[in-house]
């Protein structure tokens, strides 16, 4: 009769919380790493002598983990032999209580100044808090969590933290101010709005809260301009040749319209920064051979017509002026251009001006522009540099869509071409 009754107390007290569970099963979100094929490992050494956790990467950027107690654990990607990824995580199943702290601690990363720690469960938002020391004591922060560090350099680049150490520390105890380095106090309100995330040190607002890890991560950051890291952009060229469509009518007496074409062209391109938070760049396009139109109407152009456009603008960078948001730019700033094409006579040239808008994303290579120009003129431009070098260049791989309007005297003209870019990219 004994044994029946500790089973039933046993089993109420699971269904209302009186005894702690000792699992937690918590996303862990791999990125692109997890729609590589690939293994995914977790052990609690870091030799991974004894592997907890093995799955098959491939399908999708977030798995569901077994976490048995609160430890650090080791978590690895791998394909065959080969290492992609390895860091080290904090599983925190028990909660923190007034007189105790947990106190993480990790190793110093070569060419990081600033580290992340995202908190995140299932089913709830991750958030993350940063700091510039080399540890964090958890104040109050509840459980369950999966806490994760990476270091940030300043070229915005995520860097894997693989030793981590993790253990409870007492409050109120004489002289253990001293004898510790300082580390921040985190605590963390899942109720309460992303703005209003408690700090340490709130006189100085060092910490802040922010989305999860993925390509807007870092639209919130430090807020202190006296205290920004520096940003170290790497200047950029490239050359392309291009597969390009096009589409030209003019309007004199009569209207000429030429039918759709194809061809193609070559060009080039560059970025330089003038300051960490302002650049000059520009483009290049001109036909491998020149625009073969058909005959149409009484005032055609000639059959053949050369074919150079080319724009060069300023650009501020407004995400990185008083917040340091390294993995992404957003250029604004004034644009001039010269395009060649036939009104009132065959090779004519128009100079124009506008702004120009553009955002970049550095750690997956990706940029986007637009080009707004006072004649009414439109101009796209999309380009990605493959993580690839070989010989210290990258390939290069671009879109764009120009939509032209000019006017000369009566006689106004439209140009519309898109295409894409095949080509190299080099920094410096």
């Amino acid at each position: 009769m004994q044994p029946l009754i500790t089973r039933f107390i046993l089993l109420m007290g699971l269904s209302f919380g009186l005894c702690p569970a000792y699992a937690e099963v918590f996303p862990l979100r791999m990125g692109v790493l997890g729609q590589q094929p690939g293994t995914l490992e977790m052990a609690r050494d870091p030799n991974f002598q004894s592997v907890l956790v093995t799955l098959k990467l491939g399908e999708k950027s977030e798995y569901l983990v077994n976490f048995p107690d609160t430890a650090v654990y080791y978590v690895r990607v791998r394909q065959q032999e080969k290492i992609l990824w390895q860091e080290a995580v904090l599983a925190l199943l028990d909660g923190t209580q007034d007189q105790q702290l947990a106190r993480l601690d990790w190793s110093p990363v070569p060419q990081v100044k600033r580290y992340r720690l995202w908190v995140s469960r299932h089913t709830v938002r991750t958030r993350w808090l940063e700091t510039d020391e080399l540890g964090a004591r958890l104040h109050k922060i509840g459980a369950p969590w999966l806490i994760r560090v990476r270091g940030l350099t300043n070229q915005g680049r995520y860097v894997p933290v693989t030793d981590l150490r993790f253990r409870w520390e007492a409050l109120g105890i004489a002289g253990a101010a001293k004898e510790q380095p300082k580390v921040p106090d985190v605590a963390l309100d899942v109720t309460a709005p992303d703005d209003d995330q408690v700090v340490y040190e709130p006189e100085d607002k060092d910490l802040l809260s922010g989305p999860e890890d993925g390509l807007m991560a870092s639209w919130v950051g430090r807020s202190s301009a006296p205290d920004l890291p520096p940003l170290q952009r790497k200047h950029e060229a490239y050359v392309w040749l291009r597969y390009l469509r096009e589409d030209f009518s003019i309007d004199k007496k009569d209207r000429f319209e030429a039918e759709p074409s194809t061809g193609l062209g070559s060009g080039g391109g560059g970025q330089y920064f003038l300051a960490p938070n302002f650049s000059i760049s520009g483009t290049l396009d001109t036909h491998a051979t020149r625009t073969d139109y058909e005959a149409g109407g009484a005032q055609a152009p000639n059959t053949e017509q050369k074919r150079i456009r080319f724009h060069v603008a300023l650009g501020l960078d407004l995400l990185n002026t008083h917040v340091r948001t390294t993995d992404w730019s957003l250029m604004l700033g004034p644009v001039a251009g010269l395009v060649q094409m036939p009104l009132q006579q065959n090779d004519q040239k128009f100079t124009d001006y506008g702004i120009h808008l553009a955002s970049q994303h550095y750690p997956s290579r990706l940029a986007f522009a637009l080009l707004f120009l006072k004649s009414g003129s439109r101009e796209i431009h999309g380009r990605w540099i493959a993580p690839l070098t070989v010989w210290s260049m990258q390939p290069f791989l671009g879109l764009y869509l120009y939509n032209t309007r000019q006017s000369a005297g009566a006689v106004t003209g439209r140009f519309q071409e898109s295409g894409l870019r095949f080509g190299l990219a080099r920094d410096f």
